[in-house]
């Protein structure tokens, strides 16, 4: 969102086309950010015309902090950048921000697999669970997303959750621009909440054959 007096600091990259579209769905373009041109001035103070994404004002809400921000603490710090406005809009120290304990954590877009998010904290895990084999699982990098209409049960956790809570998930998940809370139905025929991606959304991403984002994350690390 626009301040007056406020700047943003980062790198430029060039990109071709299939770069910007694979950005375009980790952004979660048109839904939860829009990408626009803007002019900035590189490191000689030279103007260039810049490709960002930026959250549609009418639809800002501040966030509560959480794995993501403390990530791009840490992405700041290690690239040599002041780290002391981002940690202030997160409300932390400078300090904290830079320290190891804010590393990046496993950005997990499925309800189900949110058990490290701070937004769970005071949530109570039912039970491990799967769906119905009627979704597909998509890798998007840095996270997954979970669309209808495919023929694998997808493993995760079930929480119950109170309305705070689901209310927290809502911003974090993007939901309705981005991702959509929607009623699945589990293995057993029981009826939950979780979020969904359009299959135009995840085009072209490749497919989760196991149905589980957690070893598909220790697979990419090993």
């Amino acid at each position: 969102m626009r301040a007056r007096g406020a700047r943003v600091e980062g790198l430029l990259y060039r990109l071709d086309d299939a770069d910007l579209r694979a950005l375009d769905r980790f952004e979660g373009h048109p839904f939860a950010y829009e990408r626009v041109v803007k002019l900035v001035l590189d490191e000689h103070g030279q103007r260039r015309r810049a490709t960002t994404y930026l959250q549609p004002e009418d639809g800002f809400e501040p966030r509560r902090r959480s794995p993501a921000t403390s990530a791009s603490c840490g992405a700041y710090a290690r690239l040599g950048f002041d780290v002391a406005p981002l940690a202030t809009a997160a409300g932390w120290s400078h300090e904290r921000a830079q320290g190891p304990a804010w590393r990046a954590h496993a950005r997990l877009r499925l309800r189900d697999a949110l058990a490290g998010e701070p937004f769970l904290t005071g949530a109570r895990l039912v039970a491990e669970a799967r769906t119905k084999p009627a979704f597909e699982l998509r890798d998007l990098g840095a996270f997954p997303g979970l669309v209808r209409g495919g023929e694998h049960a997808v493993a995760g956790e079930v929480y119950e959750v109170d309305e705070a809570t689901l209310a927290a998930l809502d911003r974090l998940e993007g939901h309705p621009r981005f991702y959509r809370r929607t009623r699945i139905a589990l293995e057993d025929g029981a009826a939950v909440e979780t979020y969904l991606l359009a299959p135009e959304q995840v085009e072209g991403r490749p497919v989760i054959d196991s149905g589980n984002w957690r070893a598909r994350r220790k697979e990419t690390a090993a």
